[in-house]
């Protein structure tokens, strides 16, 4: 495969000592990534709008790409979608706005899930025609859209050419076995526009809580067979490797866990 290797920010999100964003830019490059990943969460308003006027600079001062920017929407919180459309209609230079969509009030939780989230799609499609972005659903643990058959379900329902889906690694493994990941990935693979791994632990019983996420060449369970199914389905979207809560030293990670998946190609 020759995709484009990505790297999510939120590998430094735990770091010590802090880095600033164009700290990250500049690791993310010299660990040989080919795009920087976006994760502008959370931040204060104030803060929010100081990274968005000066989002750009940093990926292409270090030769970087900025692939994907990632945000959620909360059906319990009607407010959450402003900054999300915030991004869509003030940030130039990248081509993909991955979008997951959770409930931070158990007692608000849809009784229809993909009715709610169609709601809140059909009203960012607009913005995203407006400047040629892709929305690209991302299922994620234990949100109301946790399953890519959701995702799926949504795209047909809506029909839209700017609409696409994501497979996170992570969060499929706190959802479902591993022969059934396989299973999954298999059917999924020739139709996802972004594949996002990493190394994956499950620190209680299966199904009870979210996959802790490290470098990829610290895996529990199992990444090379998925890259193989990537592989025969000539997969030609961005392989991203996401890092939330990394320790130690997170440039030699991500170096190392590039040299990792360069090894299983």
């Amino acid at each position: 495969m020759t995709n484009k290797l990505v790297a999510m920010e939120n590998a430094f999100f735990d770091a010590e000592p802090h880095y600033s964003w164009e700290q990250r830019c500049a690791a993310i490059a010299e660990a040989g990534f080919d795009g920087v990943y976006v994760v502008p969460w959370p931040l204060t308003e104030a803060c929010f709008a100081g990274y968005l006027r000066d989002i750009t600079s940093a990926p292409a001062a270090n030769g970087l790409s900025m692939s994907t920017f990632f945000a959620n929407i909360d059906f319990a919180v009607p407010s959450s979608s402003v900054r999300t459309r915030r991004v869509l209609e003030e940030v130039a230079g990248f081509k993909r706005l991955e979008l997951s969509l959770k409930c931070s009030d158990p007692q608000q939780n849809p009784s229809d899930p993909i009715a709610a989230a169609r709601k809140e799609i059909e009203l960012l499609l607009p913005l995203a025609e407006a400047r040629n972005l892709e929305i690209c659903l991302y299922h994620h643990t234990f949100y109301p859209i946790y399953h890519p058959d959701q995702c799926v379900e949504l795209i047909n329902l809506i029909q839209h050419p700017l609409l696409c889906y994501a497979f996170a690694t992570s969060h499929a493994y706190a959802h479902f076995k591993d022969k059934e990941i396989l299973q999954i990935l298999t059917r999924h693979a020739p139709h996802i526009k972004s594949f996002n791994i990493c190394g994956c632990k499950r620190p209680g019983p299966f199904g009870s809580t979210k996959t802790k996420q490290y470098p990829l060449y610290e895996s529990d369970l199992p990444l090379e067979p998925l890259l193989k199914i990537l592989a025969d389905s000539n997969y030609s979207g961005d392989i991203v490797v996401q890092g939330h809560g990394w320790q130690g030293n997170i440039t030699e990670n991500l170096r190392r866990s590039k040299a990792w998946y360069t090894d299983c190609l």
